[in-house]
């Protein structure tokens, strides 16, 4: 599933989905996360920054401190990941052949598969919540292991 997005993204999306599985309002510890999630923990904090600003985690210095979601995780949307991280959705992508931004106006020998492509991944992956992909963590796991 997340062949599409970058590393930073992945992490992200398996770093929320690891929160999201702990209490409400219960905060985790950043190393807790990098270590069981198996991201860097100097990476994990840079990615955590994007995350905060765009409101998706809140954050707690201290011994009691770590993260938490700021949204139950039925409200934090894929989409909203991706974004927080890159900026962009694939539904907002160049083209595949390289031609600048991929749209109707300036259409490629792909434009129309690669159109609906893009409106499947945003309907069936980009809209799922973190509630809908919450309970995969471990094969996430696995799959960051092998990768």
């Amino acid at each position: 599933m997340f062949y599409l997005y970058s590393k930073s993204t992945k992490y992200a999306i398996i770093t929320l989905a690891y929160i999201s599985r702990k209490p409400a309002g219960e905060y985790t510890k950043i190393r807790e996360i990098a270590e069981n999630c198996k991201i860097p923990i100097q990476y994990l904090a840079k990615l955590v920054e994007g995350l905060r600003d765009r409101g998706l985690v809140g954050s707690l210095r201290g011994p009691t401190g770590g993260l938490q979601l700021n949204l139950k995780a039925s409200e934090i949307c894929i989409e909203d990941i991706v974004k927080a991280i890159d900026e962009s959705s694939v539904m907002d992508r160049s083209c595949l052949l390289g031609r600048g931004a991929c749209h109707d106006d300036h259409t490629c020998a792909l434009h129309d598969k690669w159109k609906k492509i893009r409106k499947d991944i945003y309907e069936q992956i980009e809209k799922k919540t973190l509630d809908d992909i919450r309970d995969l963590l471990p094969e996430l796991f696995e799959i960051e292991r092998k990768n």
